[in-house]
């Protein structure tokens, strides 16, 4: 059996970040309404924003 670690916090909110950024939100807004810093908004964004067309992102829920 193979034991999965669950993706980083930042990858699992990515799609919805990004959703939020592109609303005009900043990241410091982001972060209050995900429940998390607005570095890790920041890094979220930036990783969802490299993988977009290289990978499948979730729709947000």
């Amino acid at each position: 059996m193979v034991d999965t670690v669950p993706p980083p916090a930042y990858q699992r909110f990515a799609t919805k970040a990004m959703h939020l950024s592109h609303l005009g939100l900043s990241c410091l807004a982001i972060g209050m309404q995900l429940n998390t810093s607005d570095k890790t908004v920041a890094k979220a964004i930036a990783w969802g924003e490299a993988v977009r067309g290289k990978v499948h992102l979730p729709p947000e829920p």
